[in-house]
């Protein structure tokens, strides 16, 4: 609202300043301080709220773990964090530059909608609809969709979650250690939003120390942890399952039968996605790598480069060609 105010005001020749990126007037000065106060509350007041409330949270993973295992452990939730901010995560990001390099490519994205869109000579109403979006119904109400200003919000809960997952993840591991547990133990979560590359590592064992050793968070929205276990690797229980590609808070109740339930705790992501339905696996895996799957051979951990990332269809074909023509695959 702030912004169409601004640019409804704005005359013919502080719109050509505008669009070549020259802030000379109070107007002008304005709008550019309305995407710098955007700016700071992504790349400042979120990681200092985020870390404000950092040292609770780690106290109270490190107590809960603890519990579960049945020891008393006594951690430095400061050394922890500490910890958590220099360890890379999500491909190699650092929490500090997790929340500036969001901010500053969405202003970027956001300054070069409004400066398009003024070249373009769309109506300042078709501009901030770029920015916040379209009014739309969503259930019993509506709300504005598809604008940078969604995307922006979904890439902070995306980095939110990340962050979140990497520091749990570095004070588990603290309590581990404490609790004497010389190994670790790769749990992804068996559902149909797990990516492959958590796919394919759940149930590895490492030693500490092992340089092959992966400590989420492997990917932004990584739900993965790991486990302090024994040189055997078993631990006791079960593990809940949802065979859907949604939180289980989105499946009705008197749906659930079926995709909802527990396996033992030492069944891995592959052994329990090859009992599931056609529907599910060929949902998760795509037509073409279901086909792989089912009728070539392919594992999981196939579909993934040496570095974890997915082949693409073409990719796999120059790799594996005879499979494909055998297949019918294009």
């Amino acid at each position: 609202s702030e912004l169409r105010d601004i640019l409804d005001d704005l005359t013919n020749s502080e719109k050509a300043a505008l669009t070549a990126g020259k802030y000379t007037t109070t107007r002008l000065k304005d709008f550019k301080s309305a995407f710098d106060v955007w700016y700071q509350s992504i790349a400042v007041t979120l990681p200092e709220l985020f870390l404000a409330s950092s040292a609770a949270y780690t106290a109270y993973e490190v107590a809960f773990i603890s519990g579960l295992y049945g020891g008393a452990v006594e951690s430095s939730a400061d050394d922890i964090v500490k910890a958590f901010k220099s360890t890379p995560m999500a491909g190699g990001a650092l929490f500090n530059d997790l929340f500036s390099d969001l901010a500053e490519s969405t202003r970027k994205q956001a300054l070069y909608a409004v400066r398009s869109g003024i070249q373009s000579g769309l109506s300042n109403q078709e501009i901030i609809a770029e920015l916040r979006g379209k009014r739309t119904k969503v259930g019993d109400s509506y709300e504005y969709v598809g604008g940078i200003v969604e995307q922006a919000k979904n890439k902070i809960e995306a980095n939110v979650r990340t962050a979140r997952s990497a520091l749990a993840n570095t004070a588990y591991n603290d309590t581990f250690t404490a609790l004497g547990y010389e190994y670790r133990k790769f749990l992804a979560t068996l559902d149909g939003r797990t990516t492959k590359l958590c796919a394919s590592l759940d149930g590895t064992v490492w030693k500490v120390g092992d340089p092959a050793l992966r400590q989420p968070a492997l990917h932004f929205s990584c739900r993965s942890i790991l486990v302090g276990v024994d040189k055997d690797g078993n631990i006791a229980g079960k593990r809940p399952f949802v065979a859907a590609d949604k939180p289980i808070s989105k499946i009705p109740k008197d749906e659930r039968d079926g995709l909802v339930g527990q396996v033992n705790a030492n069944t891995k992501f592959p052994t329990w996605f090859a009992k599931q339905d056609e529907a599910f696996q060929r949902g998760w895996l795509g037509d073409a790598r279901y086909k792989l799957y089912k009728e070539g051979g392919y594992k999981i951990e196939k579909f993934l480069d040496p570095l974890g990332k997915e082949y693409t269809l073409a990719e796999l074909k120059l790799l594996d060609e005879k499979i494909f023509k055998k297949l019918g695959l294009k």
